[in-house]
């Protein structure tokens, strides 16, 4: 199954979206007992719908991916990944303390 992905991989490179779908299908269809390649091949299956112009598949299978429990390729992963935005209340700094002076 290494082999499909890395041929995907490389077709995806050269633009090959078609092709490269089809490798990373294969993946995902075969490879039952590696969930972390499966979720990688979900996404990298994802980003080749992107290019194909199919916004919709490409959700679906990105959605399929952050449903796991993986926390490399999982929702926790994902939200670590955001940057905060400016304004948010999680980047404003915290106010300081009072210290004691005794």
């Amino acid at each position: 199954m290494g082999t499909a992905y890395t041929a995907g991989e490389v077709l995806y490179h050269e633009k090959r979206f078609d092709d490269a779908a089809h490798n990373f299908e294969t993946v995902i269809n075969k490879a039952k007992k590696f969930p972390f390649l499966t979720n990688a091949a979900r996404l990298r299956l994802a980003q080749t719908y992107l290019m194909n112009d199919q916004p919709a598949t490409a959700l679906i299978s990105a959605r399929d991916v952050a449903g796991t429990n993986n926390k490399f390729s999982g929702r926790r992963s994902v939200v670590h990944a955001v940057p905060r935005v400016p304004g948010d209340r999680q980047s404003r700094p915290r106010p300081k303390t009072p210290t004691r002076t005794s």
